[in-house]
């Protein structure tokens, strides 16, 4: 296991080991230590159960026991780069709370909407979202310090530093001809 860790560690980049990384080790899907280790402590046993007893059938009990292991990791990695592939919403984000949470917290925004939370890899998330600024807003002085504060918040609590904001005037709106009418874009 550590050779071929250390070959996938010198072959990819580092964004990409978690999941590669982990289906290039055979007996570890999951790639982490804890798996492998597992797996290393049946073998030493049943060879050592073997050696002692002579109880061969050891051997497919557990080859049994590590084939269920191993399929086990390799759904949960399968799953794992297709949420990845379809761009899903991490599960430890509650978009509602996220929103909530930017509007009642960054002085200046009333409403955070719109929003879109998706992995671009096991370690780097991106969001893209509406802030609505309240009427009373200096937009030109205040714009910076806002986005600034809901970046921070991103990255501190959802660990987002990939972020699309598109900011909502809420004092202007456009009419299209046909009645409806909607914010202004910044």
């Amino acid at each position: 296991e550590p050779g071929g860790r250390a070959i996938v560690a010198g072959v990819l980049p580092a964004r990409g080991r978690r999941v590669a990384g982990g289906a290039a080790v055979p007996h570890s899907a999951a790639g982490d230590a804890a798996a492998g280790s597992v797996v290393g402590v049946a073998v030493v046993a049943g060879a050592l159960t073997i050696r002692l007893t002579g109880f061969t059938r050891i051997d497919s009990v557990l080859g049994m026991v590590i084939s269920c292991f191993m399929l086990k990791n390799g759904f949960n990695l399968l799953k794992e780069s297709l949420d990845i592939l379809m761009e899903s919403t991490p599960p430890d984000i509650d978009i509602s709370d996220l929103s909530m949470e930017i509007a009642a917290g960054v002085k200046g925004v009333k409403n955070f909407h719109d929003v879109h939370i998706w992995s671009i890899s096991t370690d780097r998330r991106a969001l893209s979202a509406h802030v609505e600024l309240q009427e009373d807003i200096n937009v030109s002085g205040a714009q910076d310090r806002i986005l600034c504060d809901i970046r921070k918040i991103l990255s501190e609590r959802y660990n987002i530093y990939h972020t699309t904001l598109e900011v909502e005037c809420g004092g202007c709106y456009y009419h299209n001809g046909d009645g409806d009418k909607g914010l202004c874009y910044l």
